[in-house]
């Protein structure tokens, strides 16, 4: 037989190897770039039989449908190579980054995603300067070229094409039913890790449906449960000016342990903190995703009964939402929100008008901005709220973020000078000490900003209140690692623990992660109002806290709110602790009828007919 021809046909084999294992390569990639480590991404062959088999019918399925309607293999391994490879590099990045995989509404954040993601980011990871990453990416490559060489002519006959097509979609459409729909309280990473990345995607993408479909509204019930929470009359009769400054991730850094500044990073903010009403904020977030901190805060409403992680405004704000903004706009008030980011970060410049807002300012509104570091500096920011202030009808509500202390902090020159430096014995790194340094130059800058605000708004006529805090902690470096160095966090507690929802292993380590989720906040005033401190509460009870602090009306939802702060003042994904301190994961029993009240007062909200908004405002 001529060599030639015996050559051809080895190619044309190792071709049909190459083809038709491809996908079994894309299933170990998607599976390193969710674990990062090749013995967990193995297990999926070896401890979970049954997603495996669902992974390889899905996959082979849908390999099928590309297949059959390109009619060409060559372009069917080339496409699916690019989609996997894109996959891996995005969900890898984002796991390392904010230690969660790519998930179905990250697809709903657009822009977003890409804002919390950066192409440089992505090529700086560890997992993608590995050998054995690239390695199965050329290996992906030189797959795509060899079915190019020796099989681009191959064609399938119309007939069974056609049957081979319909197949693979009554398969495909087939693995979609078939696999189960995630729980709202299931951690998607926990989750991905059991059913692998494929099955695992289409459960919590199943779970997103169900959440936005229409349920009842449970009217009665909800009717009834609020029958014990009557709207509280006003204390007051002023209409104060109310102004958030939501300052990004703003915190108090010597709260680390074995760490030495110089001179108080944040003195204008401690000083307040003593003589104003103060305390902790349980953010829902750790690191980022600042507008889910929003979404609490302004609305009441919980991220605890949504996905973990998912963004409720680009996923479940569908429609106009009682919240704070239409609460002061029934009272007479222009609302102004203010972020000195891109307009479309976060589907704000839809949500936003949703919420009640007026107004929305945003960088392209602020053309004289000076940037300090990477965005727009505090104090520009700071003088924007007092501009917007001075233009405004009164009284305003005004709800503002700032941009200049966002991640990350790794950049080189991000701050050419320190007002504060810092000492730290090298337990950190030369990058963990220079994100240190960064991070605390923004804090300084932002309570330079603070008492800006506050002077100004010291000598205006009409009474205004100031609530500063911050939106989450700062993701310093990668995941916890100065937090652990410094001792702040526990060193036994894992990352899985933190982000994945992953059991905790004592109260010990819940009440410990609680500390990874606090950020303080001042109530100011420019006039008398009563003070307290130490309060300590997850986000979704601040504004009605605020509401309460500064004796304006309580419509009965916010009564509602109160009232539970008070039995568990710490309710969030993973973590609960009562009025006694005592840390838990899920809700106590004796709080579940409450739990169940709030939750279907927010379906009602969300996704129903909102025949209760009104228990939002005030009369």
């Amino acid at each position: 037989m001529d060599q030639t021809l015996i050559n051809n046909r080895i190619l044309k084999i190792a071709g049909y190897i190459s083809f038709f294992a491809l996908p079994l390569f894309g299933i170990f990639l998607l599976q390193y770039a969710v674990e990062g480590s090749i013995v967990h991404s193995l297990s999926i062959f070896t401890h979970h039989p049954v997603p495996f088999i669902y992974t390889l019918i899905f996959i082979y399925a849908a390999y099928g449908l590309l297949w059959t309607s390109t009619n060409r293999m060559h372009v069917t391994a080339f496409v699916f190579s690019v989609i996997f490879i894109l996959f891996a590099l995005v969900s890898g990045a984002k796991r390392e980054i904010l230690s969660m995989p790519l998930l179905p509404w990250d697809f709903a954040m657009g822009s977003g995603i890409a804002g919390l993601i950066s192409f440089d980011q992505i090529l700086h990871m560890k997992i993608f300067s590995n050998f054995l990453l690239l390695f199965i990416i050329g290996l992906f490559v030189a797959i795509s070229g060899l079915l190019f060489i020796c099989l681009r002519d191959l064609r399938i006959e119309k007939k069974p094409r056609i049957l081979c097509l319909i197949g693979c979609l009554l398969l495909f459409m087939g693995a979609i039913e078939a696999a189960p729909t995630a729980k709202v309280e299931q951690s998607p990473s926990a989750c991905y890790s059991n059913n692998g990345f494929l099955m695992g995607f289409v459960m919590n993408a199943k779970m997103m449906r169900t959440l936005n479909d229409d349920t009842p509204a449970y009217a009665e019930q909800i009717k009834k449960g609020l029958e014990n929470f009557p709207a509280i009359p006003a204390t007051t009769d002023k209409k104060p000016n109310v102004i958030f400054v939501m300052s990004e991730a703003f915190w108090d850094p010597t709260l680390l342990p074995s760490i030495k500044f110089s001179e108080d990073p944040i003195p204008n903010f401690r000083a307040l903190s003593k003589a104003y009403t103060s305390g902790m904020m349980v953010s829902p977030t750790y690191g980022g995703v600042t507008s889910n901190i929003e979404f609490e805060v302004m609305t009441g409403l919980s991220l605890k009964y949504l996905p973990y992680q998912v963004n409720a405004y680009v996923t479940n704000i569908k429609k106009p939402l009682p919240a704070l903004p239409t609460y002061f706009k029934k009272l007479g008030y222009q609302s102004i929100g203010v972020h000195p980011y891109d307009k479309t970060f976060f589907n704000r410049e839809k949500i936003y008008p949703m919420l009640g807002f007026d107004k929305y300012v945003t960088r392209d509104d602020m053309p004289d901005a000076v940037y300090k570091g990477a965005y727009i500096s505090d104090h520009s920011f700071a003088k924007q709220i007092i501009t917007e202030y001075e233009k405004a009808q009164k009284p305003i509500f005004m709800y503002n973020i700032s941009m200049q202390n966002h991640w990350d902090y790794l950049k080189e020159n991000y701050y050419p000078n320190y007002d504060v430096s810092i000492n730290v014995w090298n337990k950190l790194d030369e990058l963990e000490q220079i994100a240190l340094k960064n991070y605390t130059q923004g804090i300084h800058d932002a309570d330079k900003s603070l008492k800006m605000l506050t002077d100004y708004f010291q000598n205006v006529k009409e009474p205004t209140a100031i609530i500063f805090f911050g939106d989450h902690l700062p993701a310093i470096t990668e995941q916890l690692s100065v937090y652990k160095k410094l001792g702040f966090s526990n060193a036994q507690i894992s990352d899985s623990e933190l982000y994945k929802g992953k059991k905790m292993a004592d109260e010990q380590s819940l009440v410990q992660s609680k500390n990874l989720f606090m950020t303080p906040f001042v109530i100011w005033t420019n006039y008398e109002t009563p003070h307290t401190s130490g309060d300590v509460m997850s986000a979704n009870y601040f504004g009605a806290y605020v509401l309460s602090s500064l004796g304006l009306e309580i419509p009965p939802f916010y009564n509602f709110l109160l009232d539970y702060k008070k039995k568990l003042p710490v309710n969030r994904h993973y973590l609960s602790v009562d009025a006694q301190g005592k840390a838990t994961a899920k809700t106590p029993n004796e709080y579940l009828r409450d739990d169940a009240l709030y939750q279907i007062i927010q379906k009602d909200v969300l996704f129903n007919n909102q025949e209760f908004s009104s228990t939002f405002l005030p009369k």
